[in-house]
């Protein structure tokens, strides 16, 4: 039964690194746009089809919190949250009339990534956008995860430990903070990381 266990767990694992090799938020939005099915066949659909990239996301983004896997949080929680609102309408309440863009980068300035929230949706961007209306800049990923995962984020203090500096109103901080937390927590099933 072990072999065969390991085998099935290999599959799944397998299964889930293609999807999520091959997954982009554009792609979807294509296909949402270009289907006929409506309501709920169509989010069942969905919903079965991009499971095995939202299992990979999920835990990709666990082990960059858990610190056992080297790589960008910020990329992958992004990239998860896009999937979720645009597959979740509970989710997707969250942004609803809600239109901001979001730069995240870091200190030394080797990592830039947007989140642009605009009519209900999300979309993620490598390129440097004009004007975000919030500017998160992180000393490395450990204060990004300790900032938007412990729980009761703390901005100030992790302002004053420089960690962590921002440009624009904290309250999309908070907003965002939320989010990515309300993700986490429906993951992890209530598990907070200090």
């Amino acid at each position: 039964m072990g072999e065969g266990w390991c085998l099935i767990m290999y599959k799944i694992m397998e299964e889930e690194t293609l999807a999520l090799k091959n997954f982009r938020l554009e792609l979807l939005d294509e296909e949402l746009e270009g289907t006929n099915l409506t309501g709920e066949l169509l989010a069942e659909n969905l919903l079965q089809k991009y499971y095995p990239v939202r299992q990979a996301l999920e835990k990709t983004l666990l082990n960059c919190i858990d610190g056992h896997m080297i790589g960008n949080v910020m990329e992958v929680l992004l990239n998860l949250m896009g999937l979720v609102l645009r597959l979740d309408k509970k989710y997707r309440r969250n942004i609803e009339n809600f239109d901001a863009v979001y730069a995240f980068t870091d200190k030394a300035g080797d990592f830039y990534i947007a989140a642009i929230f605009r009519n209900n949706t999300l979309s993620v961007s490598r390129k440097k956008v004009d004007n975000p209306t919030f500017t998160l800049i992180f000393k490395d990923n450990e204060a990004l995860v300790k900032l938007l995962f412990s729980g009761a984020p703390d901005i100030l203090n992790a302002m004053l430990n420089q960690e962590v500096d921002f440009e624009g109103n904290i309250n999309y901080m908070s907003k965002f903070g939320y989010m990515a937390m309300h993700l986490v927590l429906e993951l992890t099933g209530g598990m907070v990381f200090a």
